[in-house]
């Protein structure tokens, strides 16, 4: 694989990209709902209301195709923006 990437492409129960459901992507990587919206800058309530059928916006789509083809190599970089924004100061 590319990018030194080794992880098999995760496999959501959704067929189309523009309705995948993140439940199976989260339980795949072990998170809870707390910790996988977190990562996502979202808040749990969202997550849940995704999980449950509710289409998110389009950029959240996006960012979970990406953890669903290529976990190795997006989590680290989520991560990192997850850390950065727990030390900028709230306005």
């Amino acid at each position: 694989m590319k990018n030194g990437c080794t992880s098999a492409p995760l496999k959501s129960k959704q067929s189309r990209s523009s309705n995948i459901n993140p439940e199976p992507i989260r339980r795949r990587l072990n998170k809870t709902q707390a910790e996988f919206a977190e990562l996502l800058g979202v808040t749990p309530d969202k997550l849940q209301r995704w999980e449950q059928g509710r289409r998110p916006p389009r950029p959240i789509q996006t960012i979970l195709k990406l953890i669903e083809l290529q976990p190795s190599y997006i989590l680290p970089i989520l991560e990192k923006q997850r850390q950065t924004r727990t030390r900028e100061p709230k306005p």
